[in-house]
């Protein structure tokens, strides 16, 4: 009655006119109730959107706390957070058409420096980039933002004060902060601005300069007086001044100095705390950020060309050296008094030791994204592969309690409708375990270590919401910033006082000029630190001096870092390795797309990506909704010839995802050629499609080729990967033989069907319960007749464009043989494929033959250094064994953690009946056995995955794993 219904004793009646907000709320409710009504449901899934989520997480502008300091909330403050995240609010977020971006505005020629060179050289000119003019309309999205400031807490803009001038003393320094603090209030919530718009108010740009050695005028004016020359650099207001040495020419300025350093990276009055940290996080690679720059140095004409990967591709991308800076004090001499000039500083992201590649990358990528004011907000993970390159990876930390305390319930109920299956005889699911990694410490922080061992990039982002914790707690009691993002530039394991301590190097990208830092334990004034862990963890050298700014560089136990940050964002650096990039078109109502055939001539690991296209603008910067759709991809394998059809065997699926990239590791073998087939729902009804680039990093030499995909290579990729991947689901009333099976993915689901009978069929499917999204299909609901001793694809769904709210419910029912004559007939993505088995023949000596001389080292990703430890001989000793020949392994049906205990009892009979080596050292005895087998587990995992059989694979994750152990301790 309260939806604005009317009880006619049968039925309840909504009043004729326009219902307006009561319908809607009527129709959720009912939603609601469908989706958990009792029945024979095929899957429900109540799933967060992943980009909200996203946007909570990570959303890297740069926060400050409120003056009011309170207590540690209590576990009733993070319930009633998680329930206000809960809520439908509406989102603020507006909405943007898909607009494709234009290489061609950005990129020039490999020798378009060389051109400008002797142009300048001729005219006596520096150059100036009329692409990107020193201009407002390069820094600001709208010309209000030069006035305006936005709140973090209601996303009102509020008018800023006027800049005021560069104080004369400290007093009065002071009194302008103070004079901020009062003046700078949201107009919306009164709350005050926060920390990074005080900083952009201070240092507002005011005017461009480029970094200079001499200033002719400057010299004629005071190089009579004593000192000149030491005054000069202080008087001069006309070039870049160095923060540091508070001078402007006179020392050299350089483009990196020796090698790049993380604390060159300062960030500034810009919220890209993403960008910064990243970058920092680079810098432990001095020769990726070498290879960013085309102009390998310091370039007097002041035009430079980098490089900077975009939607799969390296954008080449010429600027020149003008840059933002703040207000200047002129300098002048009064009678005997020599007033220094000040200002003219950079504005955005700073280098020290007066290098110019910190902010020269920050201009590239401005110019990019269209302006500096595209730089605000945004992840790890993009940064990473704007530098980089390389894929990347989510590594969830936090685990919001509503959704722990959704899952359990989930379970038990999934557990509650076995039990009766079991008593009334039917056919009995299998149980979603999916949940239970993502759960495992263990597991999380053996990741972690293996991509530190592996020289892998690697950062996180701190939020209120992502940790469910207030701000003030994050702030003021545990000297964290939120929202903010931070580098992770180690990661050690170590032992203390008989306990096993995991701990996270962490720096914050504002550098020595960070606010505040850690104040847990292990913070800079914990009494957890002796002399001699401050020595081992390299905090301070034999002399015992400090060596790193405390306040930006931090320790942190991983119990800490689980609490307060919400994901490890992980970029897979693959140094040395070949790399082939195509791009392609995704399906669409177009057609099936394109796909690649890898030919792979010797055993080798790959790491295959694929890179959807982005929108011309970043939509984080303007607050609008991602525009990405949702890709996957299978990689098939050429197996022969049958019927003049080329047949396939699966080798690997990649679910769905809506991220920039989605990608995976892998073993392939030699003498074959492989098909990497794309896969997207999203765009399955619209005849725009989409471009993408399919990027293949592999350790030896391999070939690709773009080819056009037929409909029977998607289809067969996505039935063989929801048979794997997937859960087998009982159908009611389902013909005998007849069997379905359901994958869940991060951006929808895919249903298939399987009819092993010789007698046609027909199954009614029914998806129209699921919310923001959209089908494979014409519709959510249809009869499909499945013909005898045939597979098919039934429904795909995908999470629709920007849709904030979604969620995917599937039912399907067996009808009488006798409809399948009014059912759909298969075609498109949907078309039937015959069941039917091939062996998997014997490599291709033709391929063989062919093959390019072997790459005789091991590649491994020395990023991080030219030496190796003993750890890591070990594991590059072990990966090296793994690159013989292997004997294929048959497909088996067991589950992992079965076939992972029958590896390893076979494992142990073989060692018992041969001879063995000396064994690996054993665990210590403050060895957690739950963190062993863990570490087995992540290990036995990878090496199946590149097909090694279950008893090697077993045995080498357990030595391995033991000699891990033994070294860390």
């Amino acid at each position: 009655m309260a939806l604005g219904f009317t009880d006619m004793g049968e039925a309840l009646v909504l009043p004729s006119g326009n219902p307006g907000d009561d319908f809607l709320q009527a129709k959720e409710l009912l939603d609601c109730l469908t989706m958990s009504a009792d029945g024979e449901p095929i899957a429900e899934v109540d799933a967060e959107d992943a980009e909200l989520a996203e946007a909570l997480r990570l959303s890297m502008d740069d926060g400050d706390p409120g003056p009011t300091k309170r207590p540690r909330p209590s576990e009733e403050d993070d319930r009633a957070l998680a329930e206000r995240l809960e809520r439908d609010e509406p989102d603020e977020r507006t909405e943007v058409s898909f607009e494709r971006f234009r290489a061609e505005d950005v990129q020039i020629e490999l020798d378009a420096v060389e051109k400008i060179n002797q142009f300048c050289k001729e005219t006596g000119d520096k150059y100036v980039d009329p692409q990107f003019p020193p201009t407002s309309k390069s820094l600001y999205l709208s010309a209000e933002d030069a006035e305006t400031w936005q709140c973090l807490s209601c996303k009102r803009h509020s008018p800023l004060p006027p800049t005021p001038p560069l104080p004369r003393s400290q007093e009065e320094a002071q009194q302008q902060e103070a004079d901020f603090a009062a003046k700078a209030k949201c107009v919306g919530c009164g709350e005050p601005a926060h920390y990074a718009i005080k900083v952009h108010w201070f240092s507002k740009p005011t005017q461009w300069l480029r970094p200079g050695e001499h200033c002719q005028g400057c010299e004629l004016m005071y190089s009579h007086l004593p000192a000149g020359k030491e005054l000069l650099p202080r008087l001069c207001p006309h070039f870049l001044r160095d923060s540091m040495s508070n001078t402007t020419v006179g020392a050299p300025w350089k483009l990196i100095r020796g090698e790049a350093r993380t604390e060159d990276v300062c960030q500034g009055g810009l919220g890209n705390c993403w960008f910064a940290g990243a970058l920092s996080v680079l810098a432990t690679c001095p020769k990726m950020v070498e290879k960013l720059f085309e102009t390998k140095e310091f370039n007097p004409s002041g035009a430079y060309l980098l490089q900077l990967h975009h939607a799969g591709s390296w954008r080449r991308i010429l600027i020149d050296d003008l840059l933002p800076t703040s207000q200047i004090f002129e300098g002048y001499i009064d009678g005997q008094t020599i007033y220094y000039s000040r200002g003219g500083t950079l504005c955005y992201l700073q280098g020290s030791r007066r290098q110019l590649w910190v902010p020269l990358v920050e201009k590239a990528a401005a110019k990019l994204f269209g302006n500096w004011a595209g730089l605000k907000g945004g992840t790890f993970g993009e940064a990473l592969a704007l530098f980089t390159g390389f894929p990347t990876q989510r590594l969830p930390l936090y685990i919001p309690k509503e959704l722990r305390r959704r899952r359990e319930e989930r379970r038990k109920q999934i557990a509650d409708e076995r039990t009766m299956m079991l008593l009334q005889g039917l056919e009995v699911p299998d149980m979603d375990d999916s949940d239970d990694d993502m759960e495992n410490d263990d597991l999380k922080w053996s990741q972690i270590l293996s991509a530190r061992e592996c020289g892998y990039l690697m950062g996180m982002g701190c939020t209120e919401e992502g940790c469910e914790k207030t701000k003030h707690h994050i702030v003021e009691e545990m000297g964290l910033q939120a929202p903010h993002a931070y580098g992770i530039m180690d990661v050690r394991e170590i032992e203390v006082d008989g306990r096993l301590l995991r701990m996270m190097k962490i720096r914050n990208p504002w550098g020595e000029r960070a606010p505040r830092t850690w104040k847990g334990p292990w913070g800079k004034d914990s009494d957890k630190w002796t002399p001699e862990l401050k020595y081992r963890l390299g905090v301070v050298n034999s002399s015992n001096v400090e060596m790193e700014d405390p306040m930006s560089v931090f320790w942190m136990d991983f119990q800490d870092v689980k609490e307060y940050f919400g994901a490890v964002e992980i970029c897979r650096v693959h140094e040395g390795w070949c790399e082939s990039r195509s791009q392609v078109w995704l399906p669409s109502g177009v057609g099936p797309g394109q796909g690649v055939d890898v030919t792979v001539f010797r055993r080798t690991a790959v790491d295959i990506c694929i890179w959807q296209e982005k929108h011309i603008a970043r939509e984080a910067a303007l607050h609008a909704k991602a525009t990405n759709i949702d890709v996957g991809f299978a990689v098939l394998r050429k197996i022969g010839v049958s019927d003049g059809k080329v047949q396939y065997d699966l080798t690997e699926i990649v679910k769905r995802g809506r991220t920039d990239d989605v990608s995976s590791e892998m073993i392939l073998e030699g003498g074959y050629v492989y098909r990497i087939v794309p896969v997207s729902y999203g765009m399955s009804q619209e005849f725009t499609p989409r471009r993408a680039v399919v990027a293949v990093h592999s350790v030896q030499a391999v070939e690709t080729e773009r080819v056009s995909l037929d409909w029977s290579d998607t289809a067969m990729a996505v039935i063989e990967g929801t048979r794997r991947r997937g859960k087998k689901r009982p159908i009611q009333q389902a013909a005998p033989g007849v069997s379905c099976w359901l994958l869940q993915e991060e951006a929808g689901m895919s249903f298939v069907a399987e009819n092993k009978s010789d007698v046609q069929t027909a199954l009614q499917v029914d998806a129209s319960d699921s919310i923001g999204c959209v089908s494979s299909r014409e519709s959510f609901d249809a009869v499909i007749a499945l013909p005898p001793q045939s597979r098919q694809v039934l429904i795909g769904v995908a999470y629709a464009r920007g849709a904030i709210r979604c969620g995917t419910a599937i039912q399907a029912v067996g009808l009488p043989g006798d409809a399948a004559n009014f059912a759909l007939r298969g075609e498109g993505l949907h078309m039937d494929l015959p069941i039917s088995s091939h062996p998997v023949p014997p490599p291709d000596h033709a391929i063989l033959d062919r093959a390019p001389p072997e790459k005789p080292e091991l590649q491994r990703n020395l990023t991080r250094g030219s030496s190796m430890s003993q750890e890591e001989m070990l594991q590059a000793a072990m990966e090296l064994s793994m690159q013989g020949p292997k004997p294929e392994d048959d497909k088996m049906e067991v589950e992992m953690e079965d076939e992972l205990a029958m590896a390893i009892k076979l494992s142990m009979d073989c060692k018992a009946a041969t001879p063995t080596p000396p064994a690996a050292p054993a665990p210590s005895a403050t060895e957690d056995k739950a963190t062993l087998q863990a570490r087995v587990k992540a290990l036995f995992e990878q090496y199946r995955s590149s097909g090694m059989p279950p008893n090697e694979a077993a045995a080498e994750a357990l030595a391995h794993a033991q000699s891990m152990s033994g070294s860390h301790g």
